[in-house]
């Protein structure tokens, strides 16, 4: 019996007999199906280099089909989170006190925004959320 040929019903038949000791009726043959054939280009890859091909292969679809509103997930974030929110990051992360510059800098897109200010932005939110796990009483209501 080959387990990929079963229904659910008989499955739980078969595990109910194991459940009370009994051996299961017939032969169960696990059969190891064969890999299938990674296309020549992607051959040589590390994980990590396949983790960022998809990365990229995501941001360019999800660019295509906002038709280019939002290139990547990191924007998407961005866009999505309050000005206010956005500000407060901006001085935590070290960008500035200045509040009219800060709201003017944290109404731009995401990669309008210098590399240093994305790289100390992105420091600060992996800090807060490393911080908030502990956090359960505070956002009760």
């Amino acid at each position: 019996m080959n387990m990929a040929d079963i229904s659910l019903g008989e499955f739980a038949a078969l595990m109910e007999r194991a459940r009370r000791g009994e051996e299961p009726a017939g032969t169960v043959v696990l059969e190891r199906q064969p890999v299938p054939p990674v296309a020549e280009h992607l051959r040589g890859l590390s994980p990590e280099q396949c983790r960022a091909r998809l990365r990229e292969e995501k941001n360019k679809y999800i660019h295509g089909i906002t038709r280019g509103r939002w290139s990547d997930a990191e924007s998407r974030e961005w866009y999505a989170m309050d000005l206010g929110h956005r500000v407060c990051l901006l001085i935590l992360a070290g960008v500035g006190d200045d509040f009219g510059e800060l709201s003017a800098l944290a109404d731009r897109a995401w990669l309008e925004m210098p590399p240093p200010e994305r790289e100390a932005i992105k420091q600060q939110v992996r800090t807060m959320r490393d911080a908030m796990t502990k956090v359960c009483s505070l956002a009760g209501r």
